[in-house]
């Protein structure tokens, strides 16, 4: 079985937690190449994610362009598109998976396949 593990900050008005790790737990996967597209669609949403809600200096078109961008995602959450997203099972079927690295007080650092094999990591300090 594939986890994919994701290191965040989060925090609030007063506190700070760096590189929390967690695991998404609503999905595993059985193939490898099944977690690392789910992967892939992590950084995705996480990039329109940070376009539509932290880049200042995104003109109005970018953020349109972002808007559209999230909606034709098959990872789309439609309504809860804030806090979840959709990731695709061994199966092809999509489940909802909470995006608690998105928030106003957190921020991505990284994400990992871990499993039976070495897996892939992703990292998000560059954003």
């Amino acid at each position: 079985m594939y986890n994919i593990y994701i290191t965040y900050d989060t925090g609030d008005s007063f506190n700070q937690q760096l590189n929390v790790i967690d695991v998404i737990e609503e999905i595993k996967w059985t193939s490898k190449a099944k977690a690392k597209e789910a992967l892939k669609e992590i950084e995705e949403h996480y990039n329109i994610y940070m376009m539509l809600h932290n880049e200042c200096n995104a003109g109005k078109e970018d953020k349109e362009k972002a808007q559209t961008d999230m909606e034709n995602a098959e990872w789309y959450g439609k309504k809860d598109h804030r806090i979840m997203m959709k990731l695709k099972g061994d199966d092809g079927k999509r489940v909802k998976v909470i995006t608690f690295w998105c928030g106003y007080f957190e921020s991505l650092i990284s994400a990992d396949i871990e499993g039976e094999e070495d897996g892939m990591s992703i990292n998000f300090r560059k954003y």
